[in-house]
């Protein structure tokens, strides 16, 4: 069964307080966070809520939203070994599960407080380069936020395919909680 809008309290995330806002949450907090159980378990829940819910053929020929999901996973795991790319790309659409009008901040408030606040901003403005490009790309000039939406756009276009291979979702959930968990290890030892 879906999520709805009335789900989820969009002040707060599922694992935070409420004193805890977006950009408090840093790779390593993400990291300690993905290491829990019950964050497998929410992501891949939010993964699966997709699974079945159809996009417009215009513009998504695969149609399903969790196969477009997974093939733009592919893309980045591909491409980079980023996992907070990684994270993003996966997640991008969680929010059309509940809105699909406004399925990037929807999106980004269903992941606030259980991955960092860069994969929250790249879910909330993953469509920024759609929809003002111009602005997009002179607000963020020079900044590594452009790169990763320049890239979260091109998997996101390359991710139409009917025909692609992709992994199985909790595969994919557990590369990346993988990776994060070891990317926030890593961060954290290098700041000491």
């Amino acid at each position: 069964m879906g999520n709805t809008k009335d789900d989820f309290d969009f002040s707060t995330s599922f694992f935070s307080s409420s004193s805890t806002t977006s950009s408090e949450v840093t790779l390593h907090q993400a990291a300690v966070i993905a290491a829990h159980p019950a964050t497998k378990e929410y992501l891949s829940g939010l993964l699966w809520d997709l699974d079945g819910v159809r996009q417009p053929l215009r513009y998504h020929p695969e149609e399903d939203a969790l196969y477009h999901s997974l093939q733009v996973f592919e893309l980045a795991y591909a491409e980079t070994r980023d996992p907070e790319l990684w994270a993003a790309a996966l997640f991008h659409d969680i929010g059309k599960s509940v809105d699909q009008q406004d399925h990037c901040a929807v999106g980004a408030a269903m992941v606030r407080g259980v991955l960092s606040s860069r994969v929250e901003w790249l879910i909330a403005h993953h469509l920024d380069l759609l929809l003002a490009p111009q602005r997009t790309r002179r607000r963020l000039s020079g900044s590594t936020r452009l790169q990763d939406l320049i890239c979260l756009r091109r998997w996101d276009l390359g991710g139409r395919s009917l025909t692609a291979k992709v992994r199985n979702p909790e595969l994919a959930l557990q590369l990346t909680l993988d990776a994060l968990v070891a990317a926030g290890a890593q961060h954290s030892d290098s700041a000491s």
